[in-house]
């Protein structure tokens, strides 16, 4: 084991050169490649639910048919995984956006549930790859000491999309119409997939040269840690979110997107602050205040009836989500080879997923039976996570 991975090792942490640049071009082109790419995802997310219904599909086959998609990525995540490190992430930006680019004026001219739901599994996968390929791009482009910080930005263009890209959607929609909605959807991915090309870096296939036989596989043990106290946030974050505009409606807040709004801001607050602090002082300063805030965010939701107060929550839940994710992915980063960070990307969200399928089900039928105190359930999984997290970290040390 060499110095360098020693310290690493004990420190949690990557000494951060001053000298290392992480706003250059070729990050720039990476980051600008995922807004354009979330933009279009949330037009559709936000425009085909209202297609389907709008041709009298019922909610079962709304459900369905967008349920699909999120299938599609599943499988589309544990296969490009290894491929993107193979053959190199700039051909995977490319055709993940393009799946979008192309359909997306199609579905617009059919109301055939079967042509609707071919589309829309084609887009699924092309999202699983796309999201593999940039990822890893992500890593390749930027330094290792600013990983966290890159993270962080990188996932706010998450953020940013879901909040400007819906309000844009239905301003087209409502003034133009639905052909004009989608195009515009189609060309946002063709811009995601043309930036996507720029970026310059050495592609994986060039990189395995120096290292053994790149054999197929569709799981990154070194993921597997992150991965399952990335399922804990997936379970907390499918849950709390799917059910967040109910909160808010209970709480007698007028606009429920005043809800959201907060969460939303909280979240891109934390990208921007524990991503850096990860780099500076470990990744677990990221991690474990991120899962503290959500155990608290959590706790709160039963004790606050105060519809201003209760805002808190949503802030302190996006602050801990925001805050632990960016600490999360760098480690994850951190614990595998350069030349597999394709593999570990889709390693980790496949498990994350897992957790954020099974969390709204889980709450829902919790809340059947019971009420808002039902949300300590998540605060005692990610309690239990922490302990478990902490207790890996003192294991690995010993090693």
């Amino acid at each position: 084991m060499s110095q360098n991975e020693t310290e690493r090792k004990e420190l949690d942490v990557l000494i951060e050169d001053p000298k290392e640049k992480l706003l250059t071009k070729e990050f720039l082109f990476v980051c600008m490649s995922a807004l354009f790419f979330w933009s279009s995802v949330f037009f559709h997310g936000t425009l085909f639910p209202l297609y389907l219904d709008g041709h009298g599909y019922s909610e079962a086959t709304v459900g369905f048919v967008v349920g699909s998609g999120a299938l599609a990525a599943l499988v589309g995540r544990v296969l490009s995984g290894w491929t993107v490190d193979k053959w190199g992430t700039r051909l995977f930006v490319f055709w993940g956006a393009i799946a979008w680019a192309i359909t997306s004026p199609f579905m617009a001219l059919t109301t055939n549930i079967v042509l609707l739901t071919f589309f829309h599994l084609i887009q699924g996968f092309g999202l699983a790859i796309f999201l593999n390929a940039s990822l890893a791009q992500m890593a390749k482009v930027a330094p290792e000491g600013k990983r966290g910080a890159a993270v962080g930005w990188w996932g706010i263009t998450n953020n940013l999309s879901s909040a400007i890209g819906p309000v844009i959607a239905i301003w087209i929609m409502q003034d133009f119409g639905w052909f004009v909605a989608f195009v515009t959807a189609g060309v946002t991915a063709l811009f995601s997939a043309i930036l996507g090309l720029l970026p310059t870096e050495i592609e994986s296939s060039e990189m395995n040269s120096e290292t053994e036989e790149n054999k197929f596989r569709v799981i990154s043990p070194k993921a597997v840690l992150p991965g399952m106290v990335g399922a804990a946030l997936g379970f907390a974050s499918g849950g709390y979110i799917t059910f967040a505009p109910l909160i808010a409606r209970d709480l007698g807040l007028s606009n429920v997107g005043i809800y959201l709004m907060v969460l939303a801001t909280a979240m891109v607050v934390a990208r921007m602050t524990f991503g850096p602090l990860s780099d500076k002082k470990g990744r677990k300063w990221a991690i474990l205040p991120g899962l503290l805030l959500i155990i608290v965010s959590m706790i709160l939701i039963g004790m606050i009836t105060h519809s201003l107060l209760a805002l808190i929550v949503p802030f302190l839940f996006g602050l801990g989500i925001g805050g632990a994710m960016p600490g999360l992915i760098a480690w994850t980063l951190d614990r595998s080879k350069a030349t597999e960070s394709g593999l570990a990307g889709s390693t980790f969200y496949f498990i994350y997923e897992i957790g954020m399928f099974f969390g709204p089900i889980i709450l829902g039928i919790l809340l059947e039976v019971g009420n808002y105190y039902s949300y300590l359930v998540i605060a005692a999984i990610i309690f239990i996570v922490m302990l478990f997290y902490l207790y890996s970290l003192r294991q690995e040390k010993m090693v």
